[in-house]
């Protein structure tokens, strides 16, 4: 606690004496910002953590990176390049929003809302709903079974990484849980649900710590916060749909609860657009946390900012360190853009 907030008081020092207030900037003071960021980093000097950041001011076309070329895993962050690929698909007709989606038992995922809300063996939703519960809840549920009414994540994959370097998009939601738990299938007469029981009860901590490592460290999944930034920038200038549908996802996007700033800034001061990410395994003898957060930002003057932000580490820092760590980060940057531009 005193490291997060002798790093508010510093970062709050440092960013009001960082531009002359009174000057017109047509720049971004690189060396600034990055030795900000590199400050944050250095706080856990004893437990090394990765930032990766890039953020641009849409209005003024200017845009800022710092690790921008280093590759992350994308953990939930990667439902919003799938919502977009959805809504593109809305928009051409070819996917209708009011249409009624059978869900059943054996297609439920850990961590989802969904699974609590039905009486089964099945339900049914629309697909406005699945799409809500994506994005707004980061439900898994609901995202594997839009991926089955769009063409799986190899539809989505070849969208976006044949106009964006950087990025790879390989693996639904189950294919996840799968290899995290060391799976290859789902068994018959089982679901995931009853695998991650017997993972958590049966499964030795050593196998639970090499299948995640090996998780962590393969280049699935992964962005660059560049790639991620310029989907992102791409989205609200309007490459993949008409105003109506970025109005649309941007109001999913207004509802999710996520690590970027509402812990410094109330809705006055700025307006919240994001989908945020966290994976953490806490093993025995292995650990590793990813905790991302991308999105709009509406700053008061009207400007925007489009911005992903990684934090990951093998050490033995917590969830909510590293929340904090995005969120000071993050306030940085919207300190720095505000006052500057």
């Amino acid at each position: 606690m005193f490291k997060l907030w002798f790093s508010i008081i510093f970062l709050i020092s440092y960013m009001s004496q960082a531009q002359d207030a009174n000057y017109s900037y047509t720049s971004i003071n690189k060396e600034k910002l990055d030795q900000s960021l590199a400050a944050l980093e250095n706080f856990y000097i004893n437990n090394p953590v990765r930032l990766g950041i890039s953020v641009t001011h849409i209005e003024k076309n200017l845009t800022y990176s710092y690790r921008g070329n280093e590759k992350f895993k994308m953990a939930s962050t990667v439902k919003l390049p799938i919502a977009i690929y959805a809504l593109s698909l809305v928009e051409a007709t070819k996917l209708n929003l009011n249409e009624v989606v059978e869900v059943k038992q054996d297609q439920l995922i850990p961590y989802s809302n969904i699974n609590n809300y039905a009486n089964w063996p099945k339900m049914d939703v629309t697909f406005l709903n699945l799409m809500d519960s994506m994005i707004a809840t980061s439900d898994n549920t609901a995202t594997d079974i839009i991926l089955n009414k769009i063409g799986g994540i190899a539809a989505v994959k070849q969208y976006f990484t044949t106009q964006y370097n950087g990025i790879s998009i390989d693996r639904n939601m189950t294919q996840l849980f799968l290899d995290y738990m060391g799976y290859d299938k789902v068994p018959d007469n089982s679901n995931l649900l009853k695998i991650k029981e017997e993972f958590y009860a049966v499964r030795p901590s050593a196998d639970k710590d090499n299948f995640a490592r090996k998780l962590a460290k393969d280049e699935k999944d992964t962005t660059t916060p560049e790639a991620m930034n310029k989907i992102i920038t791409d989205f609200y200038n309007k490459k993949f749909f008409g105003d109506k549908t970025v109005k649309f996802l941007l109001h999913l996007m207004s509802k999710a609860k996520g690590n970027m700033l509402p812990g410094f800034l109330t809705k006055d001061q700025a307006q919240i657009f994001n989908k945020p990410g966290m994976f953490s395994h806490e093993g025995k003898e292995y650990y590793f946390t990813i905790s991302s957060d991308v999105g709009i930002i509406t700053l008061p003057n009207g400007n925007h900012l489009s911005i992903a932000i990684y934090a990951d580490t093998e050490e033995r820092i917590g969830k909510d360190e590293m929340r904090s760590l995005i969120a000071l980060a993050s306030k940085t940057l919207y300190d720095y853009f505000y006052f500057t531009f």
